[in-house]
């Protein structure tokens, strides 16, 4: 038992290692190799006025000290209710060896046992698991005046985001409110002279004030990105390479089956697409909303199901079909890459396939069989983290670069053309919901 004891001492110096030997071949849905022990331990911030913090912790366990434990761990959750592991023993030894360390942090008022399936099994995989209870916010103890001061105590918290901007004066502000309030949080920000500004889409609800604020911007030389993710995604940047190289010949139509409505996600894979197709002219050619079921996504009221139809001067047409009525889905692409809108752009002598946000496509060209191309994001990066690191750049030299701005400008504007079809008087799409 003391060795397992001896685990709490050294967790955090040594846990966050990468280790040597992890049996990644054996598939995440099953049960791992290791058996799982367990048990509870407290420790003090000093520095918190010694506040208490209580601590459970999972990790793999010796397999002979395992076998010799004869009862399973019960786990209380309420009053006497509770449950019995049939995986999971107390008072066994650790696994000699280095493990990743995985931290869960319940909710508001949630108990630091409440997802005892999933630590027990990322424990059977070669995890150490040590999930908090925090002091004051759990449940039984509701005692804790602030608790999100508690859980960050050195985190500044105003109630208004005017409030930050005078005290704090920062250098760059990410703005990822409602969308209605893009546009005006923006020009109070502008006030207090950022270096830069990165702007959730949509700039506005209507291309009148998007197309304002950001001449108001440009007269601020204020640097600003608008973090569509396609636009610096790899896989995407590889498709739109192969497409403009002619990979698959001449793009004669492009789908997009998009779970979502036009204003809210439709906005990302048509600023995309025009990115792709920068040299060819696009208009609204037809748009058909359904008649009901509509629905108020982000503050907007929005269409449930719709079709829009897009064609360029050089005939290619672009059909999105939008709302929560619509499931994508694709015969091609592995299950766990059709997230967001599935795309199948075609061409004279070949078809791409892949979902937006996915880090992988298929492609087939001429007679060939298709082949997925597997593109992923780097691991630990976010396509914000890219579009902050390009507005550093922009900032450092003070050049105004703005190009994501002016794609999203453009799709606005078709999703404006393509909402203003819209013939129900009782119920116009693309404005704030009343």
């Amino acid at each position: 038992m003391n060795r397992v004891r001896q685990l709490v001492i050294v967790l955090f110096a040594t846990a966050l290692l990468t280790p040597a030997a992890y049996a990644a071949d054996r598939s995440p849905s099953g049960p791992g190799e290791h058996a799982v022990g367990h048990f509870q331990t407290k420790i003090t911030g000093k520095a918190r006025a010694n506040r208490v913090l209580p601590l459970h912790v999972w990790h793999p366990a010796d397999s002979a000290s395992w076998s010799a434990e004869e009862d399973f761990s019960f786990f209380g959750l309420f009053l006497r209710i509770g449950i019995t592991s049939s995986v999971t023993k107390d008072g066994v030894d650790a696994k000699s060896g280095t493990f990743p360390l995985v931290i869960f942090s319940h909710g508001f008022g949630g108990i630091p046992t409440q997802s005892l399936r999933l630590m027990e099994h990322l424990a059977s995989h070669g995890f150490v698991v040590v999930s908090i209870s925090h002091t004051g916010n759990v449940q039984g103890d509701m005692t804790s005046s602030d608790p999100l001061a508690d859980r960050f105590p050195d985190a500044r918290l105003f109630a208004d985001y005017r409030e930050m901007l005078v005290e704090c004066r920062a250098d760059v502000v990410c703005i990822a409110t409602p969308a209605p309030s893009h546009a005006s949080i923006a020009r109070e920000v502008l006030h207090y002279n950022p270096k830069g500004l990165l702007l959730e889409k949509p700039l506005a609800c209507d291309v009148s004030t998007a197309a304002e604020l950001l001449r108001e911007i440009r007269e601020a030389a204020c640097p600003v990105v608008v973090p569509h993710g396609m636009l610096v995604l790899p896989a995407a940047q590889e498709i739109k390479v192969r497409i403009r190289r002619g990979d698959i010949g001449a793009i004669t139509s492009v789908e997009v089956h998009n779970a979502v409505d036009l204003l809210n996600a439709g906005i990302h894979w048509l600023a995309y697409l025009l990115d792709v197709f920068d040299n060819d002219n696009p208009g609204i050619a037809n748009a058909e909303f359904g008649a009901s079921g509509h629905v108020v996504n982000d503050g907007v009221q929005v269409e449930s199901h719709g079709v829009t139809r897009i064609e360029f001067e050089s005939g290619l047409c672009i059909d999105l079909r939008s709302g929560c009525q619509t499931e994508p889905t694709s015969d091609v692409l592995l299950s766990e890459d059709q997230r967001g809108a599935l795309f199948r752009v075609t061409g004279s002598n070949g078809v791409i396939e892949f979902s937006a946000w996915a880090g992988s496509y298929w492609i087939q060209v001429g007679k060939s069989d298709g082949e997925l191309i597997k593109q992923p994001l780097p691991v630990g990066l976010s396509y914000h983290q890219i579009f902050l690191e390009q507005l550093a750049l922009n900032i450092s030299g003070r050049e105004f670069v703005d190009s994501s701005a002016n794609l999203s400008l453009a799709a606005l504007q078709l999703i404006e053309s393509a909402y203003q079809q819209h013939s129900d008087s009782e119920w116009a799409l693309g404005v704030p919901a009343p």
